[in-house]
């Protein structure tokens, strides 16, 4: 394997054990987060929100990880939740993004 895709292999990694730590983190105080319909009145982009998906969804394509559950809050309101990909790739269960 080519230095480059080993580093590049690498930091997906990183970034995602790193989201990863942020979702626990943000799950353990998310109890009061209420949805916004409206990114932009929370300072957020729609259009450069919705990147975010077809990001990580490359990323599960291309086989670099089987997936993840993306949430971005501000001001205690939730903007952004989209799960990507599987909980296990081999029996082919989707990822849910569960929100009570």
């Amino acid at each position: 394997m080519a230095v480059s895709q080993r580093l590049r292999r690498n930091l997906v990694t990183v970034s995602c054990v790193t989201m990863l730590a942020f979702c626990v983190l943000a799950a353990a105080l998310a109890d009061e987060l209420t949805t916004t319909s409206d990114p932009e009145s929370l300072g957020f982009s729609a259009a450069r929100l919705a990147r975010i998906g077809s990001w990580y969804q490359e990323r599960v394509d291309a086989g670099d990880l089987s997936g993840s559950v993306v949430a971005m809050a501000r001001d205690g309101r939730l903007v952004y939740l989209q799960a990507v990909g599987f909980q296990d790739r081999d029996k082919t269960m989707p990822m849910n993004q569960i929100r009570s």
